[in-house]
């Protein structure tokens, strides 16, 4: 009974043990952080048993959500309040450390910790704020707000005050004007189904509400709300496109030559998507000024302690076949190159307004620049990392079909900068083969067609994904 997720549980402890063993602990250490989690559990994710590729429904938390995108995401509990935790000890470098001897209450004046407490608290409203923005722009077609609301003239909880101050939460329209984008639809009425327990009962009675809830189903006596009703799917009002999205090829291994790769490896079964995203994480993180002894160990530092991240069945294989494959693009000219330009950007997160100069936007495409760098001359020249299995013959290939990848790429640069990037490349790192594609005006307008194309194509596939069949 659930044995794969038992499975996949049993090697993120093994895992866990790795790191402690990594940062130096003795196995006595890691029984006890073991047996502490045992009387005060933390809130640790189940480990994962299949891919973020799967088509599924994902429960998971804001912070698990970050980097990914979904097709409809339900944000729930917008009315949810703060955990205003009240420290009872803490150590500031300024205020040293801090000690609450009793309550607040027994005491006429403050004392320090009550100043740190309320610091931290206009912090964690900050990260509230920041944690809104980034479930929000986890939706690419539509976002489900939900909240339980007595009265929508005193909203409670700091995320529904926030959506409040934007948008009429009576009616979706906004706040500050008509230009600025509305709630493409408001749905109100009691909360449907199961009676409701008080807060201080629900722990107790969790066996008797899905009891009930059972019986109701059965029965089909459930309530429904008559303002609710299906979502309409209308292929213009999808707006917001990944690159990879658009071309499908960003992590799919193409032109693949199987007799290529190393016997071990094959066996290994590393995810080749987050082999990916660990070495340009890897890269990313690099210091391009540092001397050469000193790349050399954060290349190594960073495969080892950011492989369990990306890659959870064989972190080990992973950190490895990184490892090399980063020491072989450092010991090429591009990345001398890189670290000789006065302004190199990483990861460059981009939105490009679509159709480009037209006074209505059409669409929006979001994507990430691998390395954007201006060189000796005053040109920008744009560099993309790929991982693919492939030979050094089957390079020119696979590399035509990352030609709408770089494109998009090209034109976001343009966007963004008013110039052209002199060279667009692809740095294939386990042959290590750079191959440069064209970038002038008949690229340009071929891209453009393939493009919007390419979002008609992406919107009519997204209404028959979600159509019930």
């Amino acid at each position: 009974f659930l044995g794969e997720r038992k499975l996949a549980n049993l090697e993120k402890l093994i895992e866990q043990a790795h790191a402690t063993d990594s940062a130096g602990g003795s196995l006595h250490d890691h029984l006890k952080l073991l047996e502490e989690f045992i009387n005060s559990p933390p809130k640790e994710a189940l480990a994962a048993t299949c891919s973020e590729e799967t088509n599924a429904v994902r429960l998971m938390s804001v912070h698990q959500a970050k980097g990914l995108e979904f097709p409809i995401v339900v944000l729930a509990d917008l009315d949810r309040k703060s955990n205003n935790n009240t420290h009872r000890a803490a150590y500031d470098p300024q205020l040293g450390p801090m000690v609450r001897l009793s309550d607040k209450k027994d005491r006429i004046q403050a004392s320090g910790i009550d100043f740190y407490s309320a610091v931290q608290a206009d912090l964690d409203a900050e990260e509230e704020k920041r944690l809104f923005y980034v479930a929000c722009t986890r939706a690419a077609d539509h976002l489900i707000l939900s909240a339980c609301v007595p009265d929508l003239q005193q909203p409670c909880g700091q995320w529904l005050k926030l959506l409040s101050e934007r948008f009429d939460l009576q009616t979706g329209d906004p706040v500050e004007g008509p230009t600025s984008p509305r709630l493409a639809s408001v749905h109100r009425g009691p909360a449907p189904g199961v009676t409701g327990h008080t807060k201080s009962e629900q722990r107790a009675n969790l066996h008797e509400m899905l009891d009930q809830a059972v019986a109701l189903a059965e029965r089909e006596t459930l309530r429904t709300n008559s303002d609710l009703a299906p979502i309409d799917i209308v292929p213009s009002d999808l707006k917001t496109f990944s690159v990879s999205r658009l071309t499908g090829k960003l992590h799919r291994s193409q032109g693949v030559d199987q007799a290529w790769q190393e016997p071990s490896e094959r066996n290994r079964g590393i995810d080749p998507l987050a082999l990916g995203t660990l070495v340009h994480a890897v890269i990313e993180r690099i210091d391009p000024k540092a001397p050469g002894s000193e790349i050399s160990a954060q290349i190594d530092r960073w495969s080892q302690s950011l492989a369990p991240l990306y890659e959870l069945r064989e972190p080990q294989q992973a950190a490895d076949v990184s490892r090399d494959l980063v020491h072989r693009f450092i010991e090429g000219q591009r990345w001398r190159a890189m670290c000789e330009s006065n302004d190199l950007r990483r990861e460059v997160d981009f939105l490009l307004s679509w159709p480009i100069g037209a006074n209505q936007t059409n669409a929006t495409i979001h994507g990430y620049i691998d390395a954007l760098y201006l060189d000796p001359s005053g040109a920008w020249r744009l560099v993309d990392y790929k991982t693919n299995q492939v030979s050094e013959r089957g390079v020119p290939d696979l590399a035509e079909q990352y030609r709408l990848q770089l494109s998009v790429y090209a034109l976001a640069v343009e966007q963004a900068l008013g110039v052209a990037p002199e060279s667009l490349t692809l740095c294939f790192l386990r042959p290590g083969v750079e191959y440069d594609l064209s970038w002038d005006a008949d690229d340009r307008e071929r891209a453009n067609r393939q493009v919007t194309d390419a979002i008609e194509d992406a919107r009519q596939s997204a209404v028959s994904d979600l159509i019930p069949q």
